[in-house]
């Protein structure tokens, strides 16, 4: 049974993953970018030679090619230690996320020799320690462990969406540029314009600083990317005229409408109008068996996530690293083609991928940011499962008071027919009250939780129920029947496929028969 769904829907045994899906081309001949390469190679010699710090930005529209052109230079980059850091739109803490991705690829950082008044604020950054910083001791500390690292190699450190940064991000960014000494240190920032609406004098009066737009791709560059993506195939000049203008210059675009020319006889082809007919005429190409997939949503609103479904097959047979890439650039998709909606759903997605991977705080983290965005956006329907997912991660961190809160949420906005809603604020609830020390209640909502899956073909689901009903019933000092529930999971996991899910019921088996020893 799907949320939204009257009627049962067919659901079939996963078998195999096909890993060869067409992600995005960031291999395909650049285009219209040669000055602009330019420089940004020029800046990074600069750097190399001069041992110098250079903050070089990148901006322009969603899908225009930004992140295009940073792999094009880092492509060509050796003897170079690479950094990556992103800004997210919404959450709270997440003022130096970006900071906080690079500080822990820095695996060497307890080996640099930095002052204890450096170390002790960037514990506080990284959310190691008690000992508060302010704002001037996190950028100084940064800026000495950035330094630090670049003292045996040059060092790139890529910031994607920096619009989205906020006002003590970007000024960290700008300290680094302006104080770094005797440092190679190229800081690349890619962003849309709106970053200058919030930070109009970014980069302003700084001789070491470049920034480029990227504008739109003329006529004669846009038909050299279609001849680059074809790969040689031919396509007839007034589909050619129609991708053209339709794209108006813009790379991901053009990608996007090729991909329509997958199994169709060029004259059967209808190039969409708008972006969001473009999505919609995407999911029309799919088969239908891919497409029923796909058709999860609120009412008959589908949600046209193929990377998803990918991503969540292969999380679900523990190849993790090939599951966060297949995710990542679903939601890097949605984020460019300008689609809040699925861009959250992308978020919140990933953050079930990171609860299967049992990594929690990812997990919380993903599925916070993207409620709130649903919450902001007004998405109740999509809003009401996900807030009890994040309740759920909230639980595994030892917060309970927000695992409720976000059950209660989950259960006040759902539909009462929801059974998936029902049966997730039951599990959720039920732990939390076993941990209170209730465990007459706890058990009762989690045995409800399991009663009310029982009619539906939803094993993934019923087999969740059945775990946190074993949890409830050990904290209750009920080991055995603990055992029985784990039994009933472990079979409907190995059921529907779900490898990593069962290797850890088998796990928790083999503790409480340990436990009973």
């Amino acid at each position: 049974m799907l949320k939204g769904k009257r009627d049962a829907v067919p659901a079939f045994r996963l078998v195999s993953v096909d890993t060869a899906w067409p992600r995005r081309r960031l291999d395909a001949v650049i285009v219209g970018r040669e000055r602009e390469l330019r420089l940004l190679a020029d800046a990074w010699e600069r750097v190399r030679t001069e041992r110098s710090c250079h903050l070089f930005t990148v901006m322009g529209a969603a899908g225009v090619g930004k992140s295009r052109l940073v792999v094009e230079l880092l492509g060509s980059l050796t003897g170079a230690r690479v950094l990556r850091g992103r800004c997210l739109p919404y959450g709270e803490g997440i003022t130096y996320w970006p900071v906080v991705e690079v500080l822990k690829q820095l695996t060497d950082l307890d080996a640099f020799e930095l002052d204890p008044r450096a170390r002790s604020a960037l514990r506080s950054v990284l959310g190691d320690d008690e000992v508060s910083a302010s704002t001037d001791e996190i950028a100084w500390a940064v800026r000495k462990a950035l330094e630090a690292a670049a003292a045996t190699e040059p060092l790139v450190c890529v910031f994607d969406d920096v619009h989205w940064g906020e006002q003590t991000f970007l000024d960290l960014v700008e300290h680094v540029a302006d104080l770094s000494r005797d440092a190679p240190i190229l800081l690349l920032c890619m962003a849309r314009p709106e970053l200058l609406d919030r930070k109009p004098g970014w980069a302003g009066g700084k001789l070491n600083a470049t920034t480029v737009l990227l504008e739109p791709l003329s006529a004669a560059e846009t038909d050299a990317l279609i001849d680059g993506l074809l790969g040689g195939a031919d396509v007839d000049g007034a589909l050619r005229e129609r991708i053209r203008e339709r794209a108006e210059g813009n790379p991901l675009f053009v990608e996007e409408m090729l991909g329509m020319l997958r199994g169709a006889a060029n004259e059967h082809v209808d190039v969409p109008p708008t972006i969001q007919a473009l999505l919609a005429a995407r999911i029309d190409q799919l088969d239908p068996a891919e497409r029923g997939v796909l058709e999860r949503g609120s009412g008959d609103r589908p949600i046209p996530f193929v990377g998803i479904v990918r991503a969540t097959s292969l999380a679900m047979l523990g190849r993790f690293e090939e599951a966060r890439a297949c995710s990542e650039d679903e939601r890097r998709r949605y984020e460019e083609l300008g689609d809040r909606v699925h861009y959250a759903l992308a978020l919140c997605n990933r953050g079930l991928l990171e609860r299967l991977a049992g990594e929690w705080e990812a997990a919380h983290a993903f599925l916070e940011n993207g409620c709130d965005l649903l919450d902001a956006m007004g998405e109740q329907g999509f809003l009401s499962t996900f807030v009890i997912f994040r309740g759920q991660a909230a639980y595994e961190l030892g917060d309970l008071d927000e695992a409720s809160a976000c059950a209660l949420k989950g259960r006040s906005i759902g539909a009462a027919d929801d059974i998936v809603t029902q049966m997730l604020w039951g599990q959720v609830h039920g732990k939390v009250l076993a941990r209170r020390g209730e465990h007459d209640e706890a058990i009762r909502l989690a045995r409800e939780a399991v009663r009310l899956g029982e009619p539906t073909d939803s094993l993934e689901p019923r087999a969740d129920a059945h775990c946190d009903l074993a949890e409830v019933l050990e904290l209750a000092g009920r080991p055995a029947e603990a055992a029985g529930e784990l039994a009933r999971a472990l079979e409907l996991y190995e059921r529907k496929g779900i490898v990593v899910s069962a290797a850890r019921v088998r796990e928790r088996l083999a503790d409480l028969g340990a436990g009973a020893a």
